[in-house]
């Protein structure tokens, strides 16, 4: 057996060894945020953006299962998600959804004032630069 192949063996062993770990990672892969939070996104900018109209249904069904999610990330929020929650806080659901969460809300507050996350959203237009591109 290679090395690379012992230490992914003892690396797997070591990470997925006590259930409860294992668990964990399963229900966070399960209850991922990022594709309701994309239909969403997908469905109020990007729609309108090709000259459709939102899908209200799809809305609605991916609001249902992202509040839920948010409501796990009351206590794991992750900062790999600034570039998704950017958009989807520019919808009316963002706000919506983190009113009644304020840990969520304050974390996404604190996240977004940040020097660094205010320079990256300005490289993020939520027109997603369509309106530049017909110039």
């Amino acid at each position: 057996m290679s090395s690379a192949s012992t230490s992914r063996s003892s690396w797997a062993s070591a990470t997925w060894s006590d259930s409860r770990q294992w668990t964990c990672g399963w229900r966070w892969r399960r209850t991922s945020s990022t594709p309701s939070a994309i239909a969403i996104v997908r469905e109020c900018i990007g729609a309108p953006l090709r000259g459709r109209a939102c899908d209200q249904a799809v809305v609605d069904e991916n609001v249902s299962k992202l509040r839920a999610v948010l409501e796990v990330y009351e206590a794991i929020a992750d900062l790999s998600h600034f570039t998704l929650m950017h958009y989807f806080m520019s919808t009316e659901y963002g706000p919506a959804l983190l009113g009644p969460l304020p840990r969520v809300k304050a974390w996404w507050e604190e996240l977004a004032a940040r020097p660094a996350a205010r320079k990256v959203a300005t490289f993020m237009p939520l027109d997603f630069g369509v309106d530049k591109k017909k110039e």
